[in-house]
C-alpha cells in the first residue's frame, strides 16, 4: 500500500507539472507568431496597418509605429507565410518622418503579396507601393518583372546591385547606409518624390503608371541637384535636415500633364528643400518595465 501510494503521489506531481505549464506554452506560440515591420520613408511614426492573405486571414496591426518606424502583430500565416499576404499602412493625424519632421498625414503604403519572406525583415516604401502598382500578378516571378521594372525605369536598374536593390525593399535605411553619398542622395531624392507624387495620384483618376515615373524622374533630378537636399547649414550653424513637399502643387488639375511635358516651372517654389527638424522620441514607459520596440527597432 505505502508502495502504491507513492507511485500515484509522484505520477500525480509529474502530470500536475506538465499540465501546469499550458499558458506558458501558449505564451511562447504567441511570440513565435510575431511580424514586424517598418513604414519607412525615412522612418515614420504614426502609421496604422493592416494585412490580408490567400487562406483569408487578415487583421489590424497593434497600436501605431514607434519612433523607428516599426509596428508587429501575432499571427501564424503573416509568420510562416508571409509571400501570400499584402500589408497596406495608413497614416494617422500624427504621422511624421522622423528623419525630417515632415508631416505624413495623407500617406499610404502597401508591401504586395509576393515581395516577403518568412524570418526575413519587411518594409513598406515609396518601391514597394509602386512594385504593387506595377505587377500584373502575386506569383514571384511577376513581383521579380515589377521589381526590375521600377529600379530600371526610375534610373537605379544598373547603379544599384541586386542586393542593394532587395535590401532597399525590407531594410532601407540599412541600405541608404550601405551605398555611396552620391548614390544614397539620388535614393532619397527619389524615395521622398515618388512618395508626394503617389499621394497626389490618390485624388486623380487619369494618371497612368508611366505619368508616375515620368513625373518623379523629372522632379528628383531638380531635388538632387540642389545643395541643400537632404541637409542644410541654418543661422547657427548647425547641419539640420530638409525636406520637400509637393503634393499640393501635384494634385492640380493640369500639374501632371505639365511636368510630364517637360514644364516644371509651375512647380519650382515647392521643390526647394525646406528646414526640419528630427521630432521628439517618444517617452519610455514610466514603469521602468522592460522597455519598448523604439530601444532596440
Amino acid at each position: 500500500m505505502k508502495t502504491s501510494l507513492l507511485a500515484t503521489l509522484v505520477a500525480g506531481i509529474i502530470l500536475s507539472g506538465c499540465g501546469g505549464g499550458s499558458d506558458n506554452n501558449n505564451s511562447v506560440d504567441k511570440d513565435k507568431y510575431i511580424k514586424k515591420v517598418q513604414a519607412f520613408d525615412g522612418a515614420i511614426r504614426g502609421m496604422k496597418a493592416s494585412f490580408t492573405c490567400d487562406n483569408g486571414d487578415n487583421g489590424l496591426f497593434n497600436a501605431t509605429t514607434n519612433d523607428n518606424g516599426y509596428i508587429s502583430v501575432s499571427n501564424k500565416t503573416l509568420a510562416e507565410q508571409p509571400e501570400i499576404c499584402s500589408i497596406v499602412f495608413t497614416a494617422t493625424e500624427s504621422a511624421v518622418d522622423m528623419s525630417n519632421g515632415k508631416p505624413m498625414t495623407n500617406v499610404s503604403y502597401t508591401i504586395p503579396r509576393g515581395l516577403m519572406t518568412k524570418d526575413k525583415p519587411a518594409a513598406a516604401t515609396p518601391f514597394t507601393t509602386l512594385i504593387a502598382k506595377v505587377a500584373t500578378d502575386t506569383t514571384p516571378e511577376a513581383i521579380k518583372e515589377a521589381e526590375e521594372q521600377v529600379f530600371t525605369d526610375l534610373g537605379f536598374g544598373s547603379s544599384l546591385t541586386e542586393e542593394q536593390k532587395t535590401l532597399l525593399l525590407s531594410e532601407p535605411q540599412k541600405a541608404l547606409d550601405a551605398i555611396s553619398p552620391e548614390l544614397q542622395k539620388e535614393v532619397m531624392a527619389t524615395t521622398i518624390v515618388l512618395s508626394d507624387t503617389l499621394v497626389a495620384t490618390q485624388k486623380k483618376t487619369d494618371v497612368t503608371i508611366d505619368d508616375v515615373i515620368k513625373v518623379t524622374n523629372s522632379l528628383s533630378e531638380v531635388v538632387v541637384d540642389d545643395p541643400n537636399f537632404p541637409t542644410t547649414t541654418n543661422d547657427k550653424g548647425e547641419t539640420v535636415p530638409t525636406y520637400i513637399d509637393i503634393t499640393t502643387a501635384l494634385e492640380k488639375d493640369d500639374a501632371f500633364d505639365q511636368i510630364v511635358s517637360g514644364d516644371t516651372s509651375g512647380i519650382e517654389q515647392e521643390l526647394t528643400p525646406v528646414e526640419g527638424k528630427k521630432p521628439e522620441l517618444t517617452p519610455p514607459p514610466a514603469t521602468g518595465g522592460a522597455g519598448t520596440d523604439n530601444e532596440s527597432n
